[in-house]
């Protein structure tokens, strides 16, 4: 049974009782998902984000950057330079001076990786097929395009005068 809706919209002025149980809901998929991911990660000794790193960097076909690898998982740099660290030690990928900019450093994956993605990526892919096969192939395509325009969305939308610490009508 869903909130009454005016009476949520006179406590939190401006909101949208609607908007918030979707965001919410998006927040529960997406732990679900990232609890999911993480035990089929953690199967392989590895955290999420370094199961992530591994792949953008073999995704990618060569050598990157530690910046291009953060970028690329939305990241900060120190949290990417821990991470290397925690994978170079593991023996998954190996740092090296750029050839044409000595003050660059190149992040290669290993075989030791390879190997290893080779083994979790088609666990990871067959319990994401489990998670969603209780959706139907058409229902599958258009969560994917709701999905795809939320996020196009939400990307677009104008943050800047959202108020922060506003108290509520009801003083709490």
């Amino acid at each position: 049974m869903l909130p009454d809706a005016e009476a949520f919209e006179l406590e939190f002025p401006g909101s949208d009782l609607v908007s918030t149980l979707l965001a919410r809901s998006l927040e529960r998929v997406g732990a679900v998902v990232e609890s999911a991911v993480s035990t089929v990660w953690r199967r392989h000794g590895l955290s999420h984000a370094g199961g992530n790193a591994l792949a953008v960097i073999e995704g990618a076909g060569r050598p990157m950057t530690p910046g291009e690898i953060s970028a690329a998982m939305h990241i900060t740099s120190g949290s990417i330079t821990s991470l290397l660290d925690t994978l170079e030690g593991r023996g998954m990928v190996q740092r090296t001076l750029h050839a044409g900019d000595r003050r660059k450093i190149l992040v290669s994956i290993t075989d030791d990786g390879r190997t290893l993605l080779d083994n979790a990526l088609p666990a990871i892919q067959q319990m994401v097929r489990r998670l969603l096969g209780g959706l139907s192939g058409s229902e599958r395509s258009q969560l994917l395009e709701l999905l795809r325009r939320t996020h196009e969305v939400m990307i677009a939308a104008d943050l800047s005068d959202v108020p922060t610490g506003h108290r509520n009508p009801r003083g709490r």
